[in-house]
């Protein structure tokens, strides 16, 4: 069978050297080859993956030690999501889910979702994740560890592999559904071939029965894998197969699988090629568009490609089995198949490009990323079709050629055949190609509030009413600005409308500048800030609950707080105790939770709730307690990956208040007779806003203040280096592991 890549100088020089007493060797071992390979890739695929590809955001990040939980937890993923399918759990290290209702939706961000938090006591927190994509139906399911009051690992787990999103059942099923829409377009364009070139009418008949009962059982068996490794239960099925396009495409797939199989049974009354054809290019158009081609830039031309290819290999593929199967005629068979297998190898080269196009980003992505290489495996086993379909091209041309020779070099290119199915089938099952990642997470950057760590800039926050409203300005000096208004908790139907921020001074007129919107829950404006002195901005925005409405006062130009912060990071990194009274709020006018905490060099810490639990961490022992006078339990120690134990002071303030940006002194203050100056900054990763008060001249913080989503608190620091004795708790009872 001669292939189109016979032309190029490198085959022939591979392939002068084939002999006719070599020829049968060759295709036995080209079956070897192919099998051990396919082995070796999907057992090494099997493994989880360590890395952040997928999830290309999350609040809070892996490994970060906060003061206190915000309002949510907010993963963003490459891809939409399936709502009834994804879902979000927060552990704590007694084994308990701590998260609040269900998984939610992001308001205007199909990509995202969230789970509410309230109040979580200090430790380790691990969250577990699982997601669907509604542009290709993948499963990914991934972790990773957070802290309150202390900091955890930084390993991130996301098993994002092709066996871990499908299953090994959805694997085989993904391989035998398009091995099966391959065989049945290939048996609809190519049955006349097949008859000319030797295949008896018994064996086509079987192969055209194959196609469509190969695309319904596999198609069925994926569909089946994909809700129980989703959800663990069969009961999902509507979920994966209603609750998306890809599902919905997978299901278009079933029913003209179904149909073609009827029609094939019915194909000597009826004439089966008038409807089990078209059948056969609308089941493979939407198998295609049920996966990666739906992710691209360009869906409508990437599935159409995709269509293209998985069809022209079906030829290819075809011809192959029908002229291994047509052996006493084999010389007649390759030569009545030739061009078609010819022109298929032309499709499936164009369109493979094509596709690789679509799929990657650079090409170093086909040695530098799993999938690429992956690609490039397929792309080898594409090339050795080719190669041995000119090797017995040649053979046919000897006089002394032997049909036993030709035949098994053609066992061997169909060999290669199947492990170019097979290697489809594994990237087909790989959650997302390198291009689609690249532009989710350069998406997610942009989105963020990390462009405050290279403007000039200062950003406060207050609550009103259910949000909190952070105002920053752009330009932190007299002249002209932009104002920037981020609002938190916003809620379906809220309709946030009609801001403006107003500027007043003493000594200048009062201006009003008007903002528009950028987005959810976004506004933004240009302004004009006329004079150095201390102005007060006032936000106002009207939305369909309450008036929502913040002021601040911040002095212009506003000095930059970067030094006398990290002065006061250093100076309590040396105290040997102290002492916090905390008061926390979900919103500005819901009551307030009470809380103590002391801490003991240097690893040691209690706090208790007025009228309520309490605990102590000792290191890696944590002992608990729900009521104020409640029994004590120690809970289990977890793996030091997940809670390396407590510390303190070391990095304890450095993590609560990493990676400050915009920070900024805002004004002065007196506590407890200590001279203060007002340091405002936000942790864009949260995110959160804060407000210090640092001492003027011993450089320890005396106050803060932290406003993020659900959590407005208010921390006081008192007893510094006070005489402190932590011990465990005496009479502990014996703890019992929430299932």
């Amino acid at each position: 069978m001669r292939h189109c890549v016979a032309d190029t100088p490198a085959y022939v020089l591979v392939l002068a050297p084939i002999r006719a007493e070599r020829a049968r060797s060759h295709g036995r071992r080209a079956v070897f080859v192919a099998s051990f390979a396919l082995v070796s890739l999907v057992t090494f695929l099997a493994g989880p993956a360590f890395a952040h590809a997928e999830i290309v955001a999350a609040t809070p990040e892996p490994g970060v030690g906060l003061a206190q939980a915000p309002g949510a937890l907010v993963l963003k993923f490459s891809e939409p999501l399936n709502r009834e399918l994804s879902t979000i759990e927060v552990i704590d290290r007694a084994g308990r889910d701590v998260g609040q209702g269900r998984t939610l939706a992001v308001e205007g961000d199909p990509d995202a979702m969230q789970r509410k938090l309230g109040f979580l006591r200090p430790g380790a927190y691990r969250v577990r994740w699982t997601t669907v994509s509604t542009l290709d139906g993948h499963v990914l399911k991934g972790g990773y560890s957070f802290g309150i009051g202390t900091t955890t690992s930084l390993s991130e787990q996301i098993e994002s592999n092709p066996v871990a999103s499908e299953g090994w059942v959805g694997l085989v099923g993904r391989f035998l559904a398009i091995s099966g829409l391959g065989l049945w377009f290939g048996a609809f364009a190519l049955s006349g071939v097949a008859i000319r070139g030797g295949l008896s009418p018994e064996r086509l008949r079987r192969l055209r029965a194959s196609g469509p009962v190969l695309a319904l059982g596999g198609t069925a068996l994926a569909v089946i894998s994909s809700a129980i490794v989703a959800s663990g239960s069969l009961r999902a099925l509507d979920g994966v197969l209603l609750s998306s396009a890809s599902g919905r495409f997978r299901l278009a797939v079933l029913a003209a699988s179904a149909l073609g199989c009827i029609a094939t049974l019915g194909a000597r009354r009826s004439g089966w090629r008038e409807v089990s054809g078209p059948l056969a290019i609308v089941a493979l158009l939407a198998e295609a568009a049920s996966g990666h081609a739906a992710a691209t830039t360009l869906p409508l031309w990437a599935t159409l490609s995709l269509s293209v290819h998985l069809a022209a290999v079906g030829v290819w593929i075809f011809a192959i089995f029908s002229v291994v199967l047509s052996t006493p005629r084999i010389v007649e068979a390759l030569r009545a198949f030739s061009s078609y297998a010819i022109g298929a190898a032309i499709a499936v080269a164009m369109t493979g490009l094509l596709n690789t196009a679509f799929e990657l980003a650079d090409p170093s992505d086909l040695t530098g990323t799993t999938y690429g290489r992956v690609l490039s495996f397929k792309m080898f086993a594409l090339v050795a079709m080719a190669v041995l379909g000119y090797a017995h091209f040649l053979r046919r041309r000897e006089p002394k050629g032997e049909t036993r020779d030709l035949r098994d070099l053609a066992i061997g290119e169909l060999g290669f055949g199947v492990l170019a199915l097979a290697l489809a089938t594994v990237l087909i099952g790989f959650p997302n190609p390198p291009r689609q990642d690249a532009v989710a997470e350069a998406r997610a950057h942009s989105d963020s509030l990390g462009y405050l760590h290279s403007r000039d800039a200062v950003s406060v926050a207050a609550g009103s009413g259910p949000f909190i409203v952070a105002l920053t300005v752009l330009g932190a000096r007299p002249g002209p600005v932009e104002f920037r208004v981020r609002i938190i908790g916003v809620e379906p139907g809220d309709a946030l409308r009609d801001a403006h921020v107003t500027a007043t001074s003493a000594a200048q007129p009062s201006r009003d500048f008007r903002l528009r919107g950028c987005g959810i829950g976004c506004f933004r404006g240009n302004g004009q800030i006329d004079a150095a002195a201390t102005w007060r901005l006032e936000t106002n925005i009207t939305s369909n609950r309450v008036a929502v409405r913040t002021s601040a006062a911040i002095p212009f130009p506003t000095q930059r707080g970067t030094a006398v912060l990290a002065r006061s990071i250093n100076a309590m990194a040396k105290l040997r105790s102290m002492q916090i009274d905390e008061q926390l709020r979900s919103s500005i006018v819901s009551p307030a939770l009470l809380a103590r905490y002391t801490f003991a060099a240097p690893d040691r810490f209690e706090y208790a709730i007025a009228n309520g639990g309490a605990q102590i961490q000792i290191g890696r022992r944590q002992f608990s307690r729900d009521a104020a006078t409640g029994p004590w339990t120690e809970t289990p120690e977890v793996s030091p990956d997940v809670d390396p134990g407590f510390s303190w002071p070391g990095r304890y303030f450095r993590d609560i208040w990493a990676s400050p940006a915009a920070a900024r002194i805002i004004g002065t203050d007196t506590i407890d007779g200590v001279a203060t100056q007002v340091v405002a900054f936000v942790r864009a990763d949260v995110p959160a806003w804060f407000r210090l008060w640092i001492g003027t001249t011993d450089h320890l913080v005396h106050r803060m203040e932290m406003r993020a989503e659900g959590h407005l608190m208010r921390q006081h620091f008192v007893e510094f280096n006070a005489p402190v004795r932590i011990l465990p708790p005496v009479n502990l009872q014996p703890h019992r592991r929430t299932p």
